[in-house]
């Protein structure tokens, strides 16, 4: 069982894909309400993926893939940007950061679902490595 952390500043929102990945999989699924908070989160819960706003207060997703690249013990986790609003330099930007997809709202479940087995695939395969 994976343990994926979701940082969403929709409480609504986060609420519903939390329900909707844990009635699909079986991962434990954790949700936190902004980049602060959620890179407290990290440290304490030890996501296996996660699941990113851009558009956030207090620290915005791109400050917090900096955060989470720049230490070691989190540069590996994959993460998953899920955003109503990008621009394909604001796509570029994150993937350069090392990103693993991005997934733009309105979004199929199934989609993310798919994107979601993806990583954590990638994930295991780069640790047997």
């Amino acid at each position: 069982m994976a343990k994926i952390l979701i940082i969403d500043d929709e409480p609504d929102f986060s609420e519903m894909l939390a329900f909707r990945i844990e009635k699909s999989t079986s991962n434990q699924v954790f949700r936190s309400i902004d980049g602060e908070d959620g890179l407290k989160q990290v440290k304490e819960i030890h996501p296996d993926l996660i699941i990113l706003d851009v558009m956030m207060p207090k620290m915005d997703g791109l400050e917090v893939i900096k955060v989470l690249k720049e230490d070691a013990s989190t540069r590996t986790i994959p993460v998953i940007i899920l955003t109503a609003s990008v621009s394909p330099s604001t796509i570029n930007t994150f993937f350069k950061e090392g990103v693993f997809d991005f997934v733009i709202k309105p979004f199929e479940p199934a989609d993310l679902l798919t994107k979601i087995d993806q990583a954590l695939k990638k994930a295991a395969d780069d640790i047997k490595q």
